[in-house]
């Protein structure tokens, strides 16, 4: 029995650093396998990520059994047959893809490995290798993603990419964060790959042993030459940070020495467990908890009161000291922020100036002379157009679109069966609140997410669950952001409950005489060669779906 490590991480958040270094021995003993077949061949796998690393939890004090799993595919995923690639410059234009960059979950590329190229370096103008074209963002390596966005500067990848991908999931599950702060569209996060220095690990306030810090810090070098060579020398240094040799000297060591520095160790390790743990903040007057959730802040509502959760943190916002917004990532002072401490308890944040643009930073407040250190947060701003509502339908009915708002479909409505669909999207991911509809003065209806998508999320309520009533019908919907802002629009709608009549239905040929019918099976003959025009009369303005069904008549 076990599970994919993204559900450990998931559930416990972190590892500590001797599972998270058998875990990672474990990875690289199964890639050094893959990356050194016979014959020279070379298998990378270009998807690793916990989702595809299997953990079966050892009983009582033995280690977890690793596996690494989507490696037995047999086929090319997310390579091509060798191309002639063109010699490409800093100064040619990136090569359009048809269609939207892939992100497949697993890709998987077969490579023969030329240890002469490698000596000589793979990046010689002109060089036949395969291209990868799908990857997952937050675990890709710098060179590969040059691939997935098809830019100038592509190198043949080898087992390097693979040892940055592990770096990332160390990093992962040392500190429960990957090592650039997400951005707002998943696809920035190819560009980090390829131009942001990586956050150092051993500067995420997480205690790691500075040997395995240093390796994961080498994993993650964005210069492919400065990592590992390969996987081999990878777990051979990992093994040796894990497993240390032991120095003839410490025989000669006398007890009392020992037993001198085993109560020196104790007392450093009771004085780093002494240091008090972050203080966390919250925002009361409008129901956050900084601790588990992220302050918004927009248009709507710029500004926010924050409050400690102990006795002294509270002590230092009541001191009236200045304070200030830092960097969480960086610990530089956050531009275009102020944070106002009145010495009431609580600090104010708000912008300078409004943000043009919409943010999503990691940040930590810091107050002049306190010892007191505060939480990190998640600070979102979101500007006009994080979101907008799309559409708004019944059915093929158009009640409201984005792109021309004042056209409208005037139909009346057979409510049975039928439900309104919202499409609201936008470049934030999941920055609303709420998404409701009333009808009249009636109680609101509140819509949940049906569908996610590219083009944005669905929303969805049964037309029978908002208490429509026969003839005019003013239905108000209503979308609220996290930040306070809000989207409203009335829209008429007229119920019909009458039956559909249909007055006339008649079948004619091409040359416009009605076809035969049978009058006692109340059949049309339609003839082989005839092409058949049918015209429906109905009392109102209808959709007409019709299809034809192949029925032997005996």
């Amino acid at each position: 029995d076990g599970e994919e490590l993204d559900r450990v991480l998931s559930r416990e958040g972190t590892l500590s650093p001797a599972r998270v270094s058998n875990i990672l021995l474990q990875i690289l003993d199964a890639l050094r396998a893959a990356h050194h077949l016979a014959e020279g061949g070379s298998i990378l796998h270009l998807d690793l990520k916990p989702r595809n690393v299997f953990l079966v939890q050892g009983k009582r004090d033995k280690p977890d059994l690793v596996k690494v799993i989507d490696f037995g595919i047999g086929q090319y995923v997310g390579g091509e047959e060798e191309e002639e690639l063109p010699d490409l410059d800093a100064d040619t234009p990136a090569q359009a893809t048809s269609g939207e960059t892939s992100f497949n979950p697993t890709t998987m590329s077969f490579h023969r490995r030329k240890d002469e190229e490698a000596a000589a370096g793979s990046e010689t103008k002109g060089t036949r290798f395969k291209r990868s074209r799908a990857c997952t963002p937050e675990y890709a390596s710098p060179e590969q993603c040059v691939h997935v966005l098809g830019m100038p500067g592509m190198i043949e990848l080898d087992g390097r990419s693979d040892i940055y991908s592990l770096g990332v999931m160390g990093f992962q599950m040392l500190t429960g964060h990957l090592p650039f702060q997400r951005p707002l569209m998943r696809s920035d996060m190819l560009r980090l790959h390829m131009q942001k220095a990586p956050r150092k690990v051993g500067a995420m306030g997480v205690r790691i042993p500075r040997g395995l810090a240093k390796f994961i810090d080498r994993c993650l070098e964005k210069d492919r030459d400065k990592r590992f060579a390969d996987t081999t020398a990878a777990w051979r240094e990992l093994h040796r940070i894990v497993h240390p040799p032991v120095s003839h000297t410490v025989a000669k060591v006398v007890v009392p020495l020992v037993v001198v520095a085993l109560v020196a160790i104790g007392t450093l390790w009771a004085k780093m467990g002494a240091r008090a743990a972050p203080v966390s903040l919250g925002a009361p007057e409008i129901g956050v908890d900084l601790a588990r959730d992220a302050l918004y802040l927009g248009p709507s509502r710029t500004t926010a009161a924050l409050t400690a959760s102990t006795a002294e943190g509270r002590a230092a916002l009541e001191s009236g000291a200045p304070a200030r917004l830092l960097s969480a990532d960086t610990g530089a002072a956050l531009g275009g922020w102020s944070a106002t401490n009145a010495g009431e308890g609580r600090v104010t944040l708000a912008p300078s100036t409004p943000p043009p643009h919409s943010l999503d930073q990691r940040v930590a407040l810091e107050v002049e002379g306190s010892d007191v250190e505060f939480q990190p947060f998640r600070l979102v701003w979101l500007a006009p157009g994080a979101w907008a509502v799309r559409s708004i339908h019944v059915g093929s009915a158009r009640l409201f679109e984005a792109s021309t708002p004042d056209a409208t479909d005037a139909r009346s409505i057979d409510p049975a069966g039928q439900s309104i669909d919202l499409r609201i999207g936008g470049p934030v991911a999941d920055p609303l609140n709420a998404v409701r509809i009333k009808v009249g003065d009636g109680e609101p209806v509140l819509l949940p997410v049906a569908q996610k998508g590219a083009q944005g999320d669905l929303y969805r309520a049964s037309l029978a669950d908002l208490g429509l009533v026969r003839g005019s019908n003013e239905v108000t919907v209503a979308v609220t952001d996290r930040a306070g802002a809000t989207w409203e629009r009335v829209i008429p709608i007229e119920v019909i409950a009458d039956r559909l009549a249909l007055p006339e239905a008649k079948l004619f040929d091409q040359a416009g005489s009605m076809s035969e019918c049978n009058q006692a099976l109340g059949r049309y003959s339609i003839y082989p060669l005839t092409r058949p025009l049918m015209r429906l009369t109905f009392d109102r303005p209808v959709d007409v779906k019709w299809w034809i069904e192949r029925d032997a008549i005996q």
